[in-house]
């Protein structure tokens, strides 16, 4: 049994996180925990392996949305497509504050991990932060053709206005690709 974990440990520092121990026959209570928690602990670490991909390619995901907004509304203030206004350049900071954040969570993407992701858990009125987000991307939908409508309630929560704002923005960028 003890060579059967050597052997599944070697593999695992290759590289082979599905390496498990094989023990045939029975051992001592013991030598059977100790297969039974190395194969555990295997386990674990396959999945913490597969969720840090998981994270990474999410986070990918999360950044390219607004740099898109963000470069093509710079393309279009430089070509004289979108004539320079606050409100634009409001929606510009708004954002370059959601990417700011982003960046922020790469930084504790290892707390992720541990299950210890960083909230910031504030009063706020779900329709303010929902009609921000339609404000933000509405150009961007009615040129895709998609008309954006609201009916907004007050709705007073306790969350993270980044996380909201990402969330409804990754949904509503989704729904301007794909929805043809």
């Amino acid at each position: 049994p003890l060579d059967a974990v050597a052997e599944a440990a070697r593999a695992i520092t290759a590289g082979d996180l599905r390496a498990r121990a094989l023990v045939r026959g029975k051992g001592s209570g013991d030598i059977e925990g100790l297969v039974a928690d190395f194969n555990s602990m295997a386990s674990r670490l396959e999945r913490a392996e597969s969720e840090l991909r998981y994270s990474n390619s999410a986070i990918a995901h999360e950044l390219r949305t607004p740099l898109t907004i963000l470069l093509g509304r710079l393309q279009g203030l430089a070509d004289g497509v979108f004539p320079p206004h606050p409100d634009l350049f409001r929606s510009l900071t708004g954002h370059v504050e959601d990417l700011a954040r982003l960046v922020e969570d790469l930084r504790t993407l290892g707390l992720f991990s541990a299950g210890q992701l960083d909230l910031r858990l504030v009063p706020l009125d779900l329709a303010a932060e929902a009609g921000g987000v339609a404000d933000m991307v509405e150009p961007d939908m009615e040129a895709a053709g998609i008309a954006v409508e609201r009916s907004l309630s007050h709705a007073w929560v306790e969350a993270d206005g980044a996380r909201i704002r990402q969330a409804l923005l990754a949904i509503l960028d989704n729904a301007r690709r794909y929805a043809g």
